[in-house]
């Protein structure tokens, strides 16, 4: 059994706008499950926050996030950052369905992936997350996630701001690499390994989560689809 994780920058609001969609199920790419209801699913929702009325409106959610934190986004940067990141169905399956929105299993992943990505991207970073149950794949969660820095502006004064690269580099340095590829692997692996089951593995399954939206080639589809350029010799759409 295998934890693995995926991951790209987020280049504009339409996509924001399409992953929207898509979690509502109004875009016609998921295979549901006949016996399913469309849209089950583990959905994140910020505690003491009710402006954050919809956990699936990833546009307006970032919106309030950067209002709430006061932070900006640099000309031409990303706006954050789309991870996948999951275990194995097998694991989940374990104690019970791999739909189930009690199974525990599904729970503590979801949790767990929730908590792994705070611990690097920072505690005010994520915006959205869900965990789907409608489809016939599962055990894996969809975050969101816009880490935030303060750092120097032209005119002298400080500002927080939206950057990737910055948390990123920080986990490259953590683990002694200078690939995003390797850090995001090892890191979430270590992570489900201590917080979830010591028999998971690092791995890269594709085959295994039966979710084909997620799969690399159906993610950068839709990634060029929404102009988001992910390099093919990139996996994770992230240079070195």
């Amino acid at each position: 059994m295998f934890a693995f994780v995926r991951a790209a920058p987020i280049k504009n609001a339409n996509y924001l706008t399409a992953m929207s969609r898509h979690a509502r199920r109004l875009d016609g790419r998921s295979e549901i499950r006949c016996d399913a209801i469309a849209g089950t699913a583990l959905v994140w929702q910020p505690p003491n926050t009710p402006q954050f009325e919809d956990g699936r409106d990833y546009r307006s959610n970032l919106h309030l996030h950067l209002h709430e934190h006061s932070a900006h986004i640099r000309k031409r940067a990303a706006l954050g950052l789309h991870l996948l990141v999951g275990v194995s169905p097998a694991w989940v399956e374990e104690t019970g369905s791999l739909h189930a929105v009690d199974n525990p299993r599904n729970v503590a992943l979801f949790d767990e992936a929730l908590a792994w990505v705070e611990t690097w991207a920072g505690g005010k970073s994520i915006f959205g997350a869900r965990l789907d149950l409608d489809e016939a794949g599962g055990a894996v969660a969809d975050v969101f996630c816009a880490p935030l820095f303060e750092e120097a502006h032209k005119s002298g004064s400080r500002r927080v701001c939206v950057s990737i690269r910055k948390a990123l580099a920080c986990l490259q340095g953590s683990h002694g690499t200078t690939k995003s590829y390797v850090a995001l692997q090892s890191s979430w692996h270590a992570w489900a390994e201590r917080a979830l089951d010591q028999r998971l593995r690092r791995g890269e399954p594709v085959l295994q989560t039966k979710r084909r939206h997620l799969s690399v080639q159906a993610f950068k589809k839709l990634m060029k689809a929404q102009s988001l350029e992910v390099e093919a010799n990139e996996p994770f759409g992230f240079r070195a």
